[in-house]
């Protein structure tokens, strides 16, 4: 169980600091760099280390956290966004 969360951690982490970069995907994009299939990758990941947890409300939040990351063509993930708009 340790071992499982401590891993969710790392792997969240890892999807919700790219998602973060995506603010600066433009510039990335120039250089060949596209985050999103990298973001999935290891929101999937982080969602897949809380799969044989029983369904309390606390996985069922950290899953929608690890939705809320994905940009997707009908909702954009979290960090989509314009701060400015």
């Amino acid at each position: 169980t340790y071992q499982r969360m401590a891993s969710f951690g790392r792997n969240f982490g890892i999807a919700f600091q790219a998602a973060d970069d995506l603010k600066d995907q433009d510039a990335l994009l120039k250089e060949g760099i596209d985050l999103v299939p990298f973001i999935k990758t290891y929101a999937q990941k982080a969602k897949d280390d809380l799969s044989s947890f029983q369904n309390v409300p606390a996985k069922k939040s950290l899953m929608k956290l690890c939705d809320i990351l994905l940009p997707a063509q009908h909702s954009p993930g979290i960090f989509d966004q314009n701060p400015e708009g």
